[in-house]
C-alpha cells in the first residue's frame, strides 16, 4: 500500500497528485473510498470506525464542506491510497489555521487503520 498525501491541501499540488496517478494507473482512476469499506471500520482488532469524515473547520469555511475525501486505486495485489485533504499536520497533532485536511484525532485514526488493514492483507470490503 502506498498513501499520497495532500500535503497542505493546496490545490496546484493536489492536481499534480491526480495527474501522477492517472499517469501511473491508466487502466484504473482513483475512486473515492465507500464509508462501508473495510479500511474505515473497526471490524478488525486495534482498528477504528473512521467512516464518519472529520475535516478541520477551515475546510467547511474555505470550501463550504468537507472536502478532503479518500480515494483508492487497486494496483496488482495492493492499492494506492491518496487524499484531497491534509493527513499529515493532522497526524502531527497540530491545529493549523490554513491546512485543508483531517481533524488531528481522526488522522491518527485513519493512519493507524491504513497501518493495520495493509497488515491484514488489505481485505476487500465483505471479504
Amino acid at each position: 500500500m502506498v498513501f499520497a498525501d495532500f500535503c497542505g491541501g493546496g490545490p496546484a499540488f493536489g492536481a499534480s497528485l491526480s495527474r501522477l496517478a492517472r499517469q501511473a494507473f491508466p487502466a484504473a482512476a482513483p475512486a473515492p473510498v465507500p464509508a462501508g469499506h473495510t479500511m474505515l471500520s473497526a471490524g478488525a482488532p486495534g482498528m477504528e470506525d473512521v467512516s464518519r469524515l472529520r475535516v478541520r473547520l477551515y475546510n467547511l469555511e474555505s470550501r463550504g464542506g468537507p472536502g478532503a475525501d479518500l480515494h483508492v486505486v487497486a494496483a496488482g495485489s495492493g492499492h494506492f491510497v491518496l487524499t484531497t485533504g491534509d493527513a499529515v499536520s493532522g497526524l502531527l497533532g497540530t491545529n493549523t489555521w490554513g491546512i485543508l485536511g483531517y481533524e488531528p484525532k481522526y488522522a491518527q485514526a485513519l493512519m493507524k487503520n491504513l497501518i493495520f488493514w495493509t497488515a491484514d492483507g488489505q481485505p476487500k470490503p465483505g471479504g
